[in-house]
């Protein structure tokens, strides 16, 4: 017995539960890099604002000219839940809208979906009441992002032919609403007119979301909103580092910060800070000085921190970033990280600490890309 839209394979279990598919509050790992080299998704707290993200056939969702057929091939998670989105042989547009919903004015939203081709290539997303007639179109032969007017659209590949394909726009009103539209290129208008007989596509998962970039999908089968919590790590560093030296790495495959926040609290009196415009940067709270420069953090970097009794030094990807830096006393109490991600969004490979200082050499050497 179990929990939802549809059977999954069968869950052996023995005294006690078990659970599949894509939970909840629950860790998420990046594969893009490999299954034998995942990276730790590390994400803001977001709600799902989509009620029954993966039924498109019921009443939260309404057609216009098209039909929508649940549970017609395997969706990302690897469960039998993902729709077919058909249209008719009316020349007209053939659209699957999201019936209103409340937003915020003034805020920008994040409105995406899985899509697969079928017997179409391309799906449009579009907005309506509450954030202007806007429209982006993506290939889903080919993987990318055709004509739009959005404030930005992306589309990311997944496995077995599907792509997450997603828009950014900005609230006008106290009401929004979102569209999916079957079109037959890239460079389509809005709300194409055609006959759309034998024309198809997969969708499933939508996800709308109050933020400027799209975060890893939330189920929602609840009828109503589902937050998931921001992402925290917390660990006991006593049996690692017993006194004011050691070395910090960090192999970060991608950030995002939108404002600057601190990242890491509760580790003495060490900061890291996540600055916009993707920027980290080391402060010590006891003297009040930042103890490395800010350096921006691209898609894939290795950062070493070093510190002694006298001393911090900075190593990103090879070479040491700035100059050493001469601390006024020294650090105490490494004895516990508390990382919390805030609004910035980050995938890393690996995190590592070491009880001691390494020598310049080393850092080089742990750094090199």
């Amino acid at each position: 017995m179990e929990i939802g839209l549809a059977a999954s394979p069968y869950i052996p279990t023995t005294t006690t539960t078990a659970q599949a598919g894509v939970l909840e509050n629950t860790p998420r790992l990046n594969y893009t890099t490999g299954v034998a080299n995942p990276s730790l998704l590390l994400e803001p707290s977001r709600t799902q604002l989509v009620t029954k993200s993966e039924l498109f056939s019921g009443g939260f969702w309404g057609n216009y000219n098209s039909t929508t057929t649940d549970n017609q091939t395997t969706a990302p998670d690897g469960l039998l839940t993902a729709s077919k989105f058909s249209g008719t042989s009316d020349v007209t547009a053939h659209t699957l809208y999201l019936n209103p919903y409340p937003v915020v004015s003034g805020n920008d939203y994040t409105y995406s979906v899985f899509a697969k081709k079928n017997e179409n290539n391309f799906i449009q997303i579009n907005t309506g009441q509450g954030f202007g007639n806007l429209y982006a179109n993506f290939d889903l032969d080919n993987g990318v992002v055709g004509s739009f007017n959005t404030l930005d659209a992306n589309i990311k590949p997944y496995l077995n032919g599907w792509f997450k394909c997603s828009v950014k726009a900005n609230s006008s009103t106290s009401t929004g609403q979102s569209t999916f539209s079957l079109i037959q290129s890239s460079t389509d208008v809005r709300n194409p007119s055609f006959n759309a007989l034998n024309n198809s596509v997969y969708i499933w998962g939508a996800q709308l979301e109050q933020g400027s970039y799209p975060t890893s999908y939330i189920p929602n089968h609840s009828g109503g909103s589902v937050t998931r919590g921001v992402d925290v790590i917390s660990k006991d560093l006593t049996s690692v580092i017993n006194n004011n030296q050691m070395t910090m790495f960090v192999d970060v495959k991608s950030l995002t910060s939108i404002t600057t926040i601190i990242a890491a609290d509760g580790f003495g009196d060490l900061r890291w800070y996540h600055q916009a415009g993707n920027r980290f940067r080391f402060y010590k709270m006891d003297d009040a000085d930042w103890i490395t420069n800010s350096f921006v953090v691209n898609d894939g970097d290795k950062i070493a921190l070093t510190i002694t009794d006298t001393q911090a030094k900075l190593f990103v990807n090879g070479a040491q970033v700035g100059t050493t830096f001469t601390l006024t006393t020294s650090f105490q109490n490494f004895s516990n990280l508390n990382y919390n991600v805030g609004s910035s969004k980050n995938e890393w490979n690996q995190l590592l600490f070491f009880s001691t200082p390494l020598s310049d050499a080393e850092c080089i050497t742990l750094t090199t890309i």
